[in-house]
């Protein structure tokens, strides 16, 4: 536990996420989800001392958020992970998995274009 009360807010998160403890933000309040027994009284403590800043943090993360339509989706908690990675190491290929495929069909090219191409 010790070495939690040492790292940043954006670290600490991806160490409760280790742990399966699930944050999130619900109506201006931090919203914990933890496995039975994994939320000890030192972490619990930790969790208040640091709750502003976490709520700040969770609450500027809107890109860990899918627009679509208007609405507005949250990601997995893998998604989230790797959105927090990409925030240390930006253009990582680390969770690029490169695949090449031989197709021996007719293909549309105009519906598969836009699925190939940069935003």
């Amino acid at each position: 536990m010790r070495e939690l009360y040492q790292l940043g807010d954006r670290d600490f998160l991806i160490k409760l996420q280790d742990r399966g403890i699930k944050l999130r933000t619900s109506e201006g309040r931090l919203r914990v989800n933890a496995p039975a027994g994994v939320l000890s009284q030192p972490l619990q403590e930790e969790l208040l001392r640091r709750k502003v800043r976490l709520l700040a943090l969770l609450n500027a993360d809107t890109a860990s958020r899918i627009h679509v339509d208007g609405k507005v989706f949250p990601l997995t908690y893998a998604q989230e992970r790797i959105w927090l990675m990409e925030q240390f190491h930006p253009g990582t290929p680390a969770y690029n998995i490169p695949e090449a495929f031989v197709v021996e069909a007719s293909v549309d090219l105009a519906a598969w274009q836009p699925s190939v191409e940069p935003f």
